[in-house]
């Protein structure tokens, strides 16, 4: 089975070709999300987002010249999916400390090499550079390919993905449409590198992470949204994610260290104020 387009497409005939036993190819129209080297299939099923794991693309073909002329939102949603790697590489970390989780340094070295190529590629991106865009779509397929690597999703996703998803299903029980995946996790990105620096603050940390100020000014190079309300998400919805989006995934997190020193309704206070105000 041959898939052209992105996330949607991409999902759906992984997960068809799955069920089928059946190879499968991506070729990539847009550098939107990080799913094209992954297994795992996000599917709006029974009035609920779903991940389903089934298999890897047998090829990836991505022009760069194609790619550097999607939407510019899509764009952006994957340059916002990629910068959400901060608080993930960071999360992984906190996990292997505090509670013993399986991590490793070679794939998070990778993984934070694409990463910070990337975010020095922002003018380019910006511009719908071939070159630059082609460094987002590299980042974007190691982000794929680092979580086969580890076999599990912490190379490319931490609390901030979690609060992205957390919204994601809330829409979609409510019978809403969800902004791109990678928009939601860019907006979530600021709010999860506020309660890193809140954690320093305090002590409760010492891992560290870019300021804040500095991802948003890079989203916003690119136009990718820093606010919750930009992307459709309302200030209770966005609140309510930060308190309980910690629950939907058992990997320990920002938002559970926070939970578990008392201060995730403060720092969600203080974040959801500057964020949604």
């Amino acid at each position: 089975m041959i898939a052209v387009g992105s996330g949607v497409l991409n999902d759906i005939t992984r997960l068809v070709s799955g069920r089928l036993r059946l190879p499968y190819f991506i070729v990539c129209t847009a550098p939107s999300m990080d799913g094209y080297a992954g297994s795992s299939s996000p599917i709006v099923c029974r009035g609920t987002k779903l991940s389903f794991y089934t298999h890897y693309a047998d090829a990836i073909f991505a022009d760069t010249d194609i790619m550097s002329r999607a939407p510019r939102e899509m764009i952006a949603a994957g340059f916002g999916d990629v910068l959400g790697k901060y608080t993930a590489l960071a999360d992984w970390e906190l996990g292997q400390r505090e509670r013993g989780e399986y991590r490793c340094a070679l794939i998070s070295d990778f993984m934070r090499g694409a990463l910070e190529a990337c975010a020095a590629s922002a003018d380019g991106v910006a511009a719908r550079d071939p070159a630059a865009v082609g460094r987002l779509t590299e980042a974007l397929i190691l982000s794929g390919m680092a979580m086969g690597l580890a076999g599990v999703t912490r190379p490319a996703s931490g609390c901030e993905h979690h609060i992205a998803h957390y919204c994601d299903i809330d829409a979609v029980a409510n019978g809403r449409d969800y902004p791109l995946h990678g928009a939601s996790v860019g907006v979530a990105e600021l709010a999860m590198l506020r309660f890193y620096e809140f954690a320093r603050r305090d002590g409760l940390t010492d891992l560290e992470t870019p300021p804040a100020d500095t991802v948003r000014e890079l989203l916003r190079k690119v136009g990718a949204p820093v606010r919750p309300s930009e992307i459709g998400i309302s200030t209770e919805l966005f609140s309510r994610a930060i308190r309980e989006a910690m629950h939907l995934r058992p990997q320990y997190s920002m938002l559970k260290h926070a939970a578990a020193a008392g201060k995730l309704d403060e720092y969600a206070d203080s974040v959801v104020e500057e964020l949604c105000n």
